[in-house]
């Protein structure tokens, strides 16, 4: 007992030394991290600017214009900017210096500010250039160009002139202190750094140089660093609870066992062996491992009731589509009848399950009435989704001809080979405008038959199988499966009330902050798994909307899923938004393979999916045609451009 209480002092004594340390790491840690944040937010404020600066210099009419002065250029390209980019001057000098022509925005006015002629050869030198600017409006950035023609992206050729940008660093020091946790403050040459006697608190700063290297000023962060307190004193309380617990414990050491070990091992023997729920859940609120292995059994045990309720789901589901559906393994064994295959089949179906198609439905082909069961060859065979190519009747119940149109798509097992195969008869007899509806249909049923089928053979396995990783493992894939059809329902679904005009919009005023939010928390996993980062504005401009919530968060959802579905693996969605005339412009870009000029003018019909979509890439090809339909409901409009790795979607909504 006396050694025990011996190492345990000398713990203490370690832990004490432990957490002054980490109270140092935690500051340096701490000025690391807020030095490379304020940098970052410095960089990401002028990023406007950097850009215009880039893409104007490389303009063909902009270098025509550094030797004629067009007016008229000046106005309707340049003026402009000065609104639509938010910078406050711009410059147009030629290589030996002669101003050809500025403007300013209105926060300038009355005030002349040049740029520095010995910063041209810096220009000259590198390119571009970017530095700043001590006005008597305040400090302005200034980001500098050579003019080169647009085919000169290199710059390698002779510059024709120079172009600048600028803009006065209106820096919210509010919005950048809530940012960076501290107190954020803008210091021109000459004012002293601010300065803390708390150890706790440090100063980072970000220097603004002008175009010789030389010091502007300052941007300053005062930052307190709670976490150092917090641990100070965290480590002070813990110490001295320590060694109450340390005492308390050897006392309470029996009881412990017996709560904490004894008690939940016996719960949970009663909970699985007699499948008693209510047992288990009497451990879920333990903190030890047995309350996490209670949530994993209760879970589990939900889990299973879902599944089931699911298979009843979808079952139902199946057995509500008028078409036949058979299912069928590889050597054509029937596995699965739905209620239209059984009706069509009548007495025959009773004992079909297990029996050879061919023995059970008889497919003939009406140009020479013989057995017409190739469709279903190439799908088992090849893995090929084939349809009757020629008209084709099936002998259903009675001897009864039923014209019918019949559809086979394989079913793949784990190494990609096909398994099985998913065979839809349709019943054409009855239908006034087949000939519109065939495609939809045909669309509709391929992309129900992988997950469904896929979802019974999970089910049926992870009912038969006893070890219960593998269990659990069949029953996830049933569980994604089934919510991929419910996905497909569900947009079928939303479909039928768009093209019946049932869905009307009901305008109300929506915050973009709230939609970008929502977005962001339903794309995210998706995104993750794919290594995708979505990168979303910092500044939000127009800050609202009156229109549908609930269209617009569509609308989002459906082309910002598309930019992660589509973009290279471990690459960047960026989504921005800005004013437009009388509405707001939302765009949507990812980097990836380009969509081919024959498929342009299908991106936004029904079920298209791009051929660079791959398996892995799931989907119906719905969510485009309800996003561009719910924009129309808006009185907006959808575009997108695609080109070389680049391809970007565009929805102006109007403000009213």
């Amino acid at each position: 007992m006396l050694v025990m209480i011996a190492l345990y002092g000398a713990f203490i004594v370690f832990l004490g030394q432990f957490n002054n340390q980490s109270v140092q790491l935690v500051l340096s840690e701490s000025k690391t991290q807020k030095t490379t944040q304020l940098n970052d937010l410095v960089q990401l404020s002028g990023t406007n600017e950097r850009a215009v600066a880039n893409d104007y210099s490389l303009w063909d009419d902009m270098v025509k214009f550094v030797k004629t002065a067009d007016p008229a250029f000046a106005h309707i390209n340049i003026d402009t900017a000065i609104t639509s980019f938010k910078i406050d001057q711009a410059w147009v000098y030629r290589l030996d210096g002669t101003l050809v022509y500025t403007v300013q925005s209105p926060a300038l006015h009355g005030t002349t500010v040049v740029v520095p002629a010995e910063s041209f050869p810096e220009v000259n030198r590198n390119h571009t250039q970017t530095f700043y600017l001590d006005t008597p409006k305040g400090i302005m950035e200034i980001v500098g160009y050579t003019v080169q023609p647009s085919t000169d992206d290199k710059r390698v050729t002779p510059p024709n002139g120079y172009w600048f940008v600028g803009r006065l660093l209106g820096i919210d020091t509010a919005a950048l202190s809530r940012l960076m946790g501290g107190v954020v403050t803008l210091r021109k040459q000459g004012v002293p750094m601010p300065t803390t006697n708390n150890p706790a608190t440090f100063v980072i700063s970000n220097t603004l140089q002008d175009w010789s290297g030389g010091r502007i000023g300052d941007i300053d962060a005062v930052i307190h660093a709670t976490l150092a307190d917090t641990l100070a004193t965290a480590s002070a309380d813990f110490i001295r609870i320590s060694l109450l617990f340390g005492v308390a414990s050897l006392i309470v050491l029996f009881i412990l066992l017996y709560v904490f070990v004894s008690r939940p091992m016996q719960i949970l023997s009663e909970g699985l062996r007699e499948k008693r729920t209510d047992r288990v859940k009497l451990l879920e609120s333990n903190s030890s491992e047995f309350g996490a292995l209670a949530v994993t059994i209760d879970q589990f045990f939900d889990q299973q009731l879902k599944i089931e309720q699911e298979k009843a789901r979808t079952e139902a589901l199946l057995e509500s589509i008028g078409d036949a559906i058979i299912g069928i393994d590889r050597n054509w064994n029937i596995v699965f009848l739905n209620g239209a295959a059984k009706l069509i089949l009548g007495s025959a179906s009773t004992a079909a399950l297990g029996k050879s198609l061919r023995d059970v439905v008889r497919l003939m082909r009406v140009r020479d009435r013989v057995e017409y069961v190739t469709f279903i060859e190439e799908a088992l065979l090849y893995g090929k989704q084939t349809t009757t190519e020629e008209d084709a009747y099936l002998i259903g119940a009675e001897g009864k001809e039923i014209t019918v149109m019949s559809f086979a798509a394989p079913i793949f097992g784990t190494d990609h080979k096909p398994v099985g195969a998913v065979v839809v008869i349709h019943n054409v007899e009855k239908e006034q405008d087949a000939r519109r509806l065939r495609s939809d249909f045909a669309y509709a049923s391929h992309q129900l038959r992988t997950p469904v089928t896929e979802a019974m053979w999970a089910i049926n396995a992870a009912l038969d199988e006893g070890n219960m990783n593998t269990k659990n493992a069949d029953l996830h894939i049933a569980a994604r499966s089934i919510k991929s059809v419910n996905k497909l329902v569900e947009h079928l679904l939303e479909v039928s009330q768009l093209d019946q005009q049932t869905s009307l919009p009901k305008k109300e005023k929506v915050a973009i902050t709230d939609l970008f939010t929502a977005t962001l928390r339903l794309i995210d996993t998706r995104a993750k798994e794919r290594g995708i980062k979505i990168q979303m504005p910092a500044q939000i401009s127009p800050i609202s909307l009156t229109t549908d919530a609930a269209f617009m968060q569509r609308i989002l959802f459906e082309i910002v899923e598309n930019a992660v579905a589509y973009a290279a693996s471990d690459s960047e969605v960026v989504v921005t938004v800005h004013d437009q005339n009388d509405g707001a412009v939302f765009s949507v870009q990812n980097t990836g393979i380009p969509i081919p000029e024959k498929e342009l003018p299908l991106v936004f019909t029904k079920f298209f999916r791009g051929y660079a979509a791959g398996e892995a890439t799931a989907g119906a090809g719905l969510g485009l045609y309800i996003a561009r339909e719910y924009t129309k409901l808006l009185k907006g409009k959808m575009w997108f451009t695609s080109d070389e790795q680049v391809t970007t979607f565009f929805v102006f909504i109007p403000y009213a």
